[in-house]
């Protein structure tokens, strides 16, 4: 089997527009030449696969008969990648410049580093979150009381998800990186045994930074490129505010003490309330109050 420099995998489930998009935007500006693209689609009902097949014949298509979910449709694309690199994009990214062949070369240049991320922008070129640390009780805690954003405490405690546009302008080692642009070397995939298979959709990128950092391996972001990425354009954003939820329950679960549990969830019970009063009854957004609403009572 021929050895490439990076295999791009996309997982799409219902989103022929914007993976429509996201690949003409690799072909646009992906100067990399050694490189393949893998598209996964999960029983999309919205023409997904007829599209890559006639627009994009050159794409390697996986068509899965069911939803598997955005980790194992990634561990199902690996099993056939020919590059020794492995770049996670999600469909509703958007590549504005040759991000893949930067960040390909900041792996290369940067052999201590096992898992890179890039900068990623919302669609109006606002900073978007896209790196953060592990999630403790105090981290928790101050993400809960929306006390994690002021800047002694940013800096005290390092929260689980950074949403300050100053952090994101400097190059830094993080705990983990979005997956929505997620790369790595294959042999330390492989040597991890692949995302979560017990996941479905949220989380599988902490979780495998976690066990790549617990074997010695370094993430780090870089913001030397930059990705649009339409954050909760490929799933409903009710939905995965209720994943994020269960995945840090699963997370506690799976790595920290049994007895963290019960604080764990009381801690989510005041996150939850403390975005229905604060997004619901003082923002006026119903919707996401309601969001909420359901998030308490399923943790």
């Amino acid at each position: 089997m021929t050895r490439l420099d990076l295999s791009i995998i996309i997982v799409s489930f219902n989103t022929k527009q914007l993976l429509k998009n996201c690949l003409t935007s690799i072909y646009a500006h992906t100067r990399l030449k050694s490189h393949e693209i893998i598209v996964v689609d999960n029983a999309s009902k919205d023409g997904s696969s007829q599209m890559v097949e006639k627009i994009f014949p050159q794409v390697r298509l996986l068509r899965n008969k069911k939803n598997v979910g955005f980790g194992q449709a990634n561990n199902q694309a690996t099993k056939v990648a020919r590059g020794k690199n492995l770049l996670f994009l999600n469909s509703d990214t958007s590549l504005t410049e040759d991000s893949i062949s930067i960040i390909v070369n900041y792996l290369k240049n940067h052999p201590d580093v096992t898992i890179a991320g890039c900068l990623l922008k919302n669609i109006d070129g606002s900073t978007q979150q896209s790196a953060g640390f592990f999630p403790t009780l105090s981290k928790i805690f101050f993400w809960a009381l929306f006390l994690d954003d002021l800047p002694i405490i940013r800096d005290l405690i390092r929260p689980y998800q950074i949403s300050s546009k100053k952090f994101y302008e400097k190059e830094q080692e993080v705990d983990w990186v979005t997956g929505a642009f997620f790369l790595l070397k294959k042999q330390v995939f492989d040597h991890l045994g692949g995302f979560d298979k017990n996941l479905f959709m949220y989380g599988e990128e902490v979780d495998l930074c976690y066990r790549a950092k617990k074997k010695g391996f370094k993430v780090s972001y870089t913001p030397k490129t930059n990705t649009v990425h339409y954050k909760s354009a490929s799933s409903e954003s009710g939905e995965a505010i209720i994943r994020e939820f269960k995945f840090l329950i699963y997370f506690f679960k799976k790595y920290k003490n049994k007895c963290q549990l019960p604080l764990l969830k009381f801690l989510l019970k005041i996150a939850c309330l403390s975005r229905v009063l604060l997004f619901g009854i003082i923002m006026g957004k119903p919707t996401t109050k309601k969001i909420y609403e359901k998030t308490f009572k399923l943790v």
